[in-house]
C-alpha cells in the first residue's frame, strides 16, 4: 500500500535504518562491530552503543511506514535523533582514537551522517508542531476562508487578524 512512496520518498533513511538494524544484529550475533570501535570502547560501553544504533534502526524502520500517525512521527524522529547520537560519538571515537591523517576521510562523512540525521529530526519535529497548530487553529477559527488564507501564508497561524501584514 504504502510500501513504493515510501521507497521513493525515504531511500536514505530507510537504506541506513536497515544498515543500523544489521549492524546491530550482526553485533549481538558475532559481538564485533567496526575495528575502531571495538579496540577504543569497554564492552559495557560497546553494548550500550550497539544498543543504541539497533534501536536507531528499528525505530526508523518502524516509525517511517507509520509516520501518517502521530506515534509514526515520534518513532522516525526518536530513531534519526538516537542514530544522530550514535555516528556522533563514533565520530567521537574516531577523531580520538587514530591519527587525523588516516581518520579524517571517514570522520567527515561520519560527522555529515549524523549532522543529517540530526536535521531531519528537526524537520520531523518541526512537522508536528506545524500540524498541531494547523489543527488548533482549525478548531478556533470562525471563518474557513480566513483559516486557509492564514494555512496558505504560512503566517499568523498562532496569531490572530492582527499578526497578519
Amino acid at each position: 500500500m504504502h510500501v513504493p512512496i515510501l521507497f521513493y520518498a525515504h531511500p536514505f533513511e530507510l537504506a541506513i535504518g536497515f544498515v543500523l538494524f544489521q549492524a546491530g544484529i550482526r553485533s549481538f550475533l558475532s559481538g564485533e562491530s567496526s575495528p575502531s570501535i571495538n579496540d577504543a570502547l569497554p564492552s559495557e560501553v560497546l553494548l550500550t552503543f550497539q544498543i543504541v544504533s539497533f534501536l536507531a534502526g528499528v525505530c526508523i524502520l518502524i516509525g517511517l511506514p507509520l509516520r501518517t500517525r502521530l506515534y509514526g512521527r515520534m518513532l522516525e524522529r526518536v530513531g534519526c535523533l538516537l542514530a544522530a547520537g550514535s555516528y556522533g560519538v563514533y565520530a567521537l571515537i574516531l577523531g580520538f582514537t587514530l591519527p587525523l591523517a588516516l581518520a579524517w576521510s571517514t570522520l567527515s562523512i561520519t560527522v555529515a551522517i549524523a549532522l543529517a540525521f540530526y536535521m531531519r529530526a528537526s524537520a520531523v519535529h518541526k512537522t508536528e508542531r506545524t500540524i498541531e497548530r494547523t489543527l488548533k487553529a482549525a478548531t478556533q477559527a470562525t471563518d474557513p476562508m480566513d483559516l486557509m488564507r492564514r494555512i496558505v501564508d504560512a503566517r499568523g497561524i498562532n496569531e490572530g487578524k492582527e499578526g497578519r501584514s
